[in-house]
């Protein structure tokens, strides 16, 4: 058993070495041992943990439906699979592909990102049974019609913009953070975007895209997030053309992860061998 006199010596001896530290050293001491909590994160930090909250895993795939409401009301619907592998760096590769309607059935969009530039993508098209390249400039084009953007599909360059915190804001009740994108890239289909954050999970509820002129093109949403895999995944994501009046949503089904994915199925000779297979 320890003496109880040299315990109360040792705590009087360790208060004389605390006393005899400068008041701003032990606060660096402190500061330097307590987590970076979610509060202290700038929008840089808070983009990068939404980015993670997003793709929480290596690999996911999940079937899709992308429901269109043209502006004249027509409708129009979408199914397929959607399959992500993640790669060094943060990157990923993307693979979607249409199963219905037939009229459109075997058209596959492959998208790899790039490290210092938009991402390259490829589009398998059944008719010609070719893949044939996005052009840089059409990353503002529709996705078999709808109102996501080929750019919407791909990585979020976090490095191609200026980001600034906005405040706090609140979305269904939940407390969010806005921040603010000026994106530097002129081949961007946005010059602006605002994005608010739920500052529990990190997802973006809410974005707003503009143009140079400052109008507003259109509004993402995420309107159902369900736990899969103990992950909180967006189910339904929308997309709300301001200009053209249009919308589309996507919804997700039979999510998984960590699924075991063939790195070559993400290879543009794949793409093509297994359109001219069909």
């Amino acid at each position: 058993m320890l003496d109880s006199r040299l315990v109360a010596a040792d705590a009087e001896t360790i208060m004389r070495c605390l006393s005899a530290i400068p008041l701003f050293t032990l606060s660096f001491l402190l500061v330097s041992v307590i987590p970076r909590s979610a509060e202290a994160l700038d929008a840089v930090g808070w983009l990068e943990r939404s980015q993670a909250a997003r793709f929480p895993t290596k690999n996911m795939q999940a079937q899709f439906t992308i429901e269109i409401v043209r502006a004249d009301g027509g409708r129009l619907e979408r199914k397929g699979l959607s399959v992500r592998a993640s790669r060094e760096k943060k990157l990923a590769d993307r693979l979607f592909v249409i199963t219905e309607p037939l009229t459109i059935a075997g058209m596959a969009l492959l998208s790899k990102d790039i490290l210092d530039g938009p991402a390259d993508q490829w589009l398998y098209l059944p008719a010609y049974r070719r893949a044939r390249r996005v052009a840089i400039h059409g990353a503002g084009d529709a996705f078999v019609g709808s109102d996501f953007y080929y750019a919407d599909l791909a990585r979020v360059r976090i490095e191609a913009g200026d980001h600034s915190m906005k405040g706090e804001v609140s979305v269904a009740g939940r407390a969010c953070v806005k921040i603010e994108t000026l994106n530097k890239d002129p081949l961007l289909p946005y010059a602006r975007t605002v994005t608010v954050l739920d500052k529990e999970n990190a997802l973006p509820l809410r974005t707003e895209y503009y143009d140079g002129k400052g109008v507003l093109l259109k509004v993402g949403t995420i309107d159902s997030i369900e736990l899969r895999d103990g992950h909180p995944t967006p189910v339904r994501i929308a997309m709300r053309n301001v200009v053209l009046g249009s919308s589309s949503r996507i919804l997700l089904d039979e999510v998984q992860y960590d699924v075991d994915l063939d790195p070559e199925m993400f290879t543009v000779e794949r793409l093509e061998d297994a359109g001219l297979r069909r």
